[in-house]
């Protein structure tokens, strides 16, 4: 039986290329959106969220911070419904402001990576067309981009697990696991609600335009209010519209994706896959499950893992149970 390689491709691949798809380059593009008048890379800084490790970072987004810059108290004695709710739709403003921010970045910095990858396709240089991959290889890529496609000619069988930009597919992009401080904030939101009675309460004592006894008689209507409603819905739909958009930040993993490819793979060829190659790929924590699962399903005789530094060999090598399987190899020895 004939035997083909799968190359599992990660961002190293595209960096090799000087696309800019590096964690700077997002951060460029962040810093062009705007949220209430702050640029999107220093709001998201303020909220705990650095992005060294791209989107992955989101998890620590610092949930009370972004409630106490945006969560107000309603005003309670205005008769109007309308204005109590402003306060809701501030908060579902300014969170749909930082999601449409952070994916605005991302489809700026592909576009610029596409541009540049459609210079270096017209330029003369071969790119290893005729050293890899064989058409009838299989491609698994992390990446958004179309590179391999774009410089090497390649038309075979392959695998935007987190989506095409080209394409316009629907791209993957978020956090993998919710960080244990924000599992804290869930169980907190009837909790809140007091402080925000406590601050309207000071606003009132501090209005020079109403009368001691006005302000008395104000401030009581809010007490009471704090003692008969066992949930405040104003402050709770705020602090629900947070954890919203929260969780609309996270990563939706394509697991079973991933195993009907690769069940079609093993099923509809003749050809064993034997071999995986990762080029420009840490097998970091946060994407270790996909390879647990292609491992599991094949079950290649080898993975040849092209490296860029020795402690990134040694990770990967106390990280994944089929080490023994591992062959590590220069990043600079790979057909390119």
């Amino acid at each position: 039986m004939n035997e083909r390689t799968l190359y599992i491709l990660g961002n190293g691949f595209d960096l090799h290329f000087h696309l800019p798809t590096k964690t700077s380059d997002y951060e460029k593009y962040l810093s062009r959106q705007f949220i209430d008048g702050v640029d999107a890379l220093e709001y998201y800084a303020n909220l705990g969220v650095n992005w060294s490790s791209f989107e992955e970072k989101l998890s620590g987004l610092d949930l009370d911070e972004l409630a106490m810059e945006i969560v107000e108290a309603p005003d309670y004695l205005d008769d109007h419904e309308s204005v109590r709710e402003d306060t809701i739709y501030n908060v579902q403003k300014i969170t749909s402001e930082l999601l449409e921010a952070k994916d605005n970045a991302l489809m700026d910095m592909l576009k610029n990576a596409e541009e540049k990858i459609k210079e270096l396709s017209l330029a003369e240089a071969k790119w290893g067309k005729f050293l890899w991959p064989k058409q009838s290889d299989v491609i698994l890529t992390f990446n958004y981009t179309d590179t391999v496609e774009r410089l090497y000619g390649f038309s075979g069988e392959i695998l935007h697990i987190h989506g095409n930009y080209t394409d316009g597919e629907k791209l993957v992009f978020g956090y993998k696991d919710i960080d244990e401080t924000n599992k804290l904030f869930y169980n907190r939101l009837n909790d809140n609600r007091y402080r925000y009675y406590e601050k309207f309460v000071a606003e009132i004592r501090n209005d020079t335009s109403i009368s001691d006894e006005q302000k008395e008689e104000w401030k009581n209507n809010v007490y009471d209010s704090m003692q008969n409603e066992q949930e405040d819905y104003y402050i709770n739909s705020q602090y629900e519209e947070i954890v919203s958009f929260y969780e609309r930040n996270r990563k939706e993993f394509q697991i079973e994706k991933l195993k009907k490819w690769l069940m079609k793979l093993h099923l509809s060829s003749n050809k064993i896959i034997n071999t995986i190659a990762v080029v420009g790929h840490s097998m970091g924590d946060v994407d270790a499950e996909y390879f647990n699962v292609i491992e599991k399903i094949l079950n290649p005789s080898e993975w040849k893992i092209f490296y860029y530094s020795q402690e990134e060999c040694d990770v990967i090598g106390k990280r994944y149970s089929f080490r023994d399987k591992i062959t590590f190899i220069d990043s600079e020895k790979f057909p390119w």
